[in-house]
């Protein structure tokens, strides 16, 4: 019989729930599973917790937006200025995310969420979901996930 494989998806490698999804990892690869872990902000330096593109199934513009917004972010320690033009920016490649914020809407234009299953470090046999808020995934790619493989669904807070 050969070795089940887990991925989990996060929101990060580091903090809170990501302890849990870290331990779960550690606990499967101890029971001969294969894990693998996709978060969207990587800040740990395992080569099996991969990060999420966010650009992947983006158009150009979108593509060109965030790439702006991904070089701003290790300068967000200088100061809220700094967060508030990087969030500028990625409205500006997704501009029906600005309208969906501002009218009250929960923003789900996070297109590499249908894309997750592609270029993982394995193919998963059960997808094990943790933190889905933190503007990374698409709520409504659920049910397409659900059925292409078993979908676990753990929220933490």
């Amino acid at each position: 019989m050969s070795k089940r494989k887990i991925l989990q998806v996060n929101r990060q490698d580091t903090g809170g729930p990501a302890t849990i999804a870290r331990q779960l990892h550690f606990g499967y690869q101890r029971q001969g599973w294969q894990s693998a872990m996709v978060v969207a902000h990587k800040r740990g330096d395992r080569a099996e917790f991969q990060k999420l593109d966010p650009k992947i199934g983006q158009h150009r513009w979108a593509q060109w937006w965030s790439g702006i917004a991904e070089q701003l972010a290790p300068l967000e320690r200088q100061g809220r200025q700094v967060t508030r033009f990087r969030h500028l920016t990625e409205y500006i490649g997704q501009p029906k995310r600005l309208y969906e914020k501002l009218v009250g809407h929960e923003e789900f234009d996070f297109p590499a969420t249908w894309r997750l299953l592609e270029g993982v470090p394995l193919r998963p046999d059960i997808l094990h979901l943790h933190n889905l808020h933190g503007h990374y995934f698409d709520l409504r790619a659920l049910p397409w996930l659900s059925r292409q493989l078993p979908v676990v669904l753990t929220p933490h807070d």
